[in-house]
């Protein structure tokens, strides 16, 4: 049986993913009814729980915008306006290849300018939260999962994050379906308790990156067997069961 408590962690973490994401959407919204609004105004809109992850992702809505219309993103004015979160800021623009600092202003070119670059993919090992990334065990066509040790509980896990490359390609309705798919497995995979299926641990956002922990379990997948050749239809017949 899974504890309750952990249940109630998890989608307490999907109920916060669904308000930021209403909040994005009627930022977003606002901005292609060239009402210019004001990124403070939105911010201030959610609990202060979700402060930081809720800037992380109205900033990416707002740059990305800001870039479709053929604009520049102006980093010192964000800046400004909100020194508590200069690291993300810094970040964001850096991200997207959009940060002048060192660099003179006039001598960029103005398609680098106006082109987000594609996201480092980190090689392990690094640290993601709570989590020290140990080895790359795959990846698929939207995420790459990785062998990690969550920290707080000294276990270890297989950490599935978004691979960035097929995150930071797309404009903000198409990063929004991406995203929207990953948010399904999670659910998908939090919903299922039996014996044989996989425990999810932990769902969660770090710097704007969402992730999720489930239970590692070494050996060799049933990909790796078949790809060695056809099985006996009785040892077949057992893994189907």
């Amino acid at each position: 049986m899974t504890d309750q408590p952990y249940l109630d962690s998890i989608w307490s973490s999907l109920d916060a993913l669904e308000v930021i994401d209403a909040i994005c959407n009627d930022f977003e919204a606002a901005w292609r009814g060239q009402r210019e609004p004001r990124l403070e105004e939105y911010l201030g809109r959610g609990p202060d729980r979700l402060r930081s992850c809720l800037f992380i992702e109205l900033l990416r809505a707002e740059l990305l915008l800001i870039l479709e219309s053929g604009q520049r993103p102006d980093e010192e004015d964000y800046l400004q306006r909100f020194p508590e979160f200069a690291k993300q800021v810094q970040l964001q623009f850096d991200v997207y290849g959009l940060s002048d600092r060192g660099t003179d202003r006039n001598s960029l070119a103005t398609t680098q300018a106006h082109t987000p670059r594609k996201a480092d993919r980190m090689s392990p090992p690094f640290r993601f939260g709570d989590y020290e990334v140990l080895a790359e065990l795959g990846e698929g066509g939207m995420g790459v999962v990785y062998q990690a040790r969550q920290l707080t509980a000294n276990r270890l896990v297989a950490l599935k994050l978004i691979r960035p490359d097929r995150l930071w390609r797309h404009r903000t309705a198409e990063r929004d379906e991406v995203l929207g798919r990953f948010r399904n497995e999670i659910r998908a995979a939090a919903k299922l308790e039996h014996d044989h299926v996989v425990t999810v641990f932990d769902v969660g956002e770090v710097e704007g990156q969402l992730y999720y922990a489930m239970r590692y379990v070494a050996g060799e997948s049933l990909r790796d067997v078949v790809e060695e050749g056809p099985l006996e239809p009785s040892l077949a017949a057992k893994y189907v069961e």
